[in-house]
């Protein structure tokens, strides 16, 4: 669920980009700093540009010893009064530029590091992009994800001027000692396009330690599995929804105790599942009781990423929309990318029993808890129906920049085609004709078949569950 409270909470405990598993039993550090030092040798440094875009002029006033920049097609920014065949307008993020750097001593650039990791779709052939995953990760793990269509790769050793190069069907000996670091330029061949998201991981914290987890049906590597989750919901939700994950923003807790998770609600006794989301510009959190891996804690992981990308997309303005849209469209997704028994239907029969019930819409901001998450959920799932999936990710874009509850209507109206209040009443009528609502047992001549519920939806179809 979303977390209304003060976005102070969420700078409490500070997220540092790790190299390998972060993974901990006890409180993180403090703050890290955001930036990287590279060292830039005389003579050509192959670099990733990894911060938002930004003129080259920019760059050359703040590396005066930099004497020209240039991209992988010609393109070119001069220090001196050299104009360019081929100007650079911006320089890109993820991608990789050459720095020629005048004679002398070797440079160390304390440079930003604000790039979150993204999903990059590349073309065929030569590729200069900069590297935003994991800092000192092997070659072999850098590239797993698109081996298949890659042919070669290269990173420039500045101190020496010389390429190290990689190749996916060379000897391992030759290729794991390769590593990459975060902010590297890299030189890549492709046989074919693909979309890459960089390999990256995440700081996971574990408040009330792993020792005693005080069930026996829990994963046996349970912190293993917590990582493996919560890289496969932040990977879902790039692949997916064109959420950007920040390393060095989220942190994910998962108290593992119920005193460790009430601190986590400031000591008050916390509703439903009892996890939460927050944001700010510096903090990304996620809390998720360690209890949720004894069910479905995928469905719960993806549901808390899709409240971080309401609040990122939305530029904090999601608190302007109806409880009910915002629970909703986040249990939608949770079933949708989680998956279940049901084979990941969006429409649970948990859910079918508020259709049968006199459940205002326009009220169910005060409604309890879990009428907020179902009766949101079958109104996300009309909205999705009517409008496609995507409509409910595009409605946290479209808020940005709304200057109150007011304004929420008119972008209701030009996300979804059609106003609030037809909404309210389209949600009311559909309710108003109900199908079939079966549940029981069925035997048959082999016994007794497990219980099944007819979907409100489509009358054709039968879930298992």
């Amino acid at each position: 669920m979303a977390r209304y409270a003060r976005l102070a909470l969420v700078a409490i405990l500070a997220a540092t980009a790790a190299v390998g598993a972060s993974i901990a039993s006890a409180e993180p550090s403090e703050a890290a700093d955001d930036r990287i030092a590279t060292t830039l040798y005389p003579g050509w440094n192959l670099i990733g540009w990894i911060n938002e875009e930004s003129p080259p002029a920019e760059l050359l006033q703040e590396l005066p010893r930099v004497a020209s920049i240039h991209d992988g097609v010609g393109g070119a920014a001069y220090r001196a009064a050299t104009s360019a065949a081929r100007p650079i307008a911006v320089l890109q993020p993820g991608k990789g530029y050459w720095l020629r750097v005048s004679p002398g001593d070797p440079v160390t650039w304390a440079r930003p590091s604000t790039l979150a990791v993204r999903r990059f779709d590349l073309d065929a052939g030569f590729q200069f992009i900069g590297w935003t995953g994991t800092d000192g990760i092997l070659a072999s793990e850098a590239f797993a994800e698109i081996e298949q269509q890659l042919v070669a790769a290269w990173r420039w050793d500045a101190a020496s001027q010389r390429f190290a190069g990689w190749a996916p069907d060379g000897h391992a000996d030759d290729r794991d000692p390769l590593r990459i670091d975060r902010g590297a330029g890299l030189i890549i061949r492709l046989a074919e396009p693909v979309s890459w998201l960089h390999p990256f991981d995440l700081l996971i914290t574990f408040p009330g330690g792993l020792d005693d987890l005080g069930y026996p049906d829990l994963p046996e590597d349970f912190a293993a599995t917590v990582r493996s989750d919560a890289l496969w919901a932040a990977e879902m939700m790039s692949s997916r929804f064109g959420l950007e994950i920040d390393p060095g923003r989220l942190e994910i807790r998962i108290p593992t105790t119920r005193d460790a998770l009430w601190h986590e609600h400031d000591g008050r006794r916390p509703l439903g599942g009892g996890g939460f989301a927050a944001s700010s510009p510096e903090k990304q959190l996620i809390v998720l009781p360690w209890t949720q891996w004894r069910f479905n804690a995928r469905r719960s992981l993806a549901h808390e990423y899709h409240h971080i990308l309401q609040f990122e997309l939305s530029g904090g303005q999601w608190v302007h929309a109806p409880a009910w849209l915002v629970e909703g469209t986040a249990t939608w997704f949770g079933n949708e990318l989680g998956g279940s028994e049901r084979g990941g239907q969006p429409l649970a029969g948990g859910e079918l029993q508020y259709l049968t019930t006199d459940v205002d819409l326009r009220s169910a901001a005060s409604a309890p808890y879990h009428e907020v998450h179902h009766v949101g959920l079958v109104a996300a799932a009309m909205l999705a129906d009517r409008a496609g999936p995507e409509s409910l990710v595009e409605f946290w874009a479209n808020l940005a920049g709304v200057s109150g509850r007011a304004d929420v209507p008119a972008v209701f109206r030009e996300t979804f085609g059609l106003s609030l209040d037809e909404f309210y009443e389209y949600f009311y009528e559909t309710r108003r004709p109900l199908f079939a609502f079966v549940s029981g047992r069925i035997r048959t001549s082999d016994g007794p078949v497990p219980p099944i519920w007819i979907s409100a939806y489509d009358t054709g179809r039968v879930d298992t569950i």
